[in-house]
């Protein structure tokens, strides 16, 4: 959690699975939520989701997220074949 007792989320991935993971996430009020990174391999895809939810940040290095000290989730919207890679990286 961050200062404002907020939950601090990254999110990988800019495409279709982004846009259902956010909206979901829109409509629940139950926890604080800071939109803290978004990664994507374009730039022009991740800087408009960037826009788009609200991210604090946008980036092309999925490292980003993982020495990032204040992302508490990471909310993976990738296309499946690359689930495996990037779970056992964020563990």
């Amino acid at each position: 959690m961050n200062e404002k007792g907020e939950v601090c989320l990254g999110v990988v991935g800019a495409g279709r699975a982004t846009e259902l993971h956010m909206n979901a996430l829109k409509r629940f009020s139950g926890v604080p939520v800071c939109y803290k990174r978004i990664v994507a391999r374009r730039w022009e895809q991740v800087n408009a989701a960037k826009i788009r939810y609200g991210f604090k940040e946008a980036s092309l290095d999925f490292n980003d997220l993982l020495n990032d000290p204040e992302i508490d989730i990471i909310d993976i919207c990738t296309p499946p074949y690359v689930h495996e890679e990037i779970i056992e990286k964020a563990m």
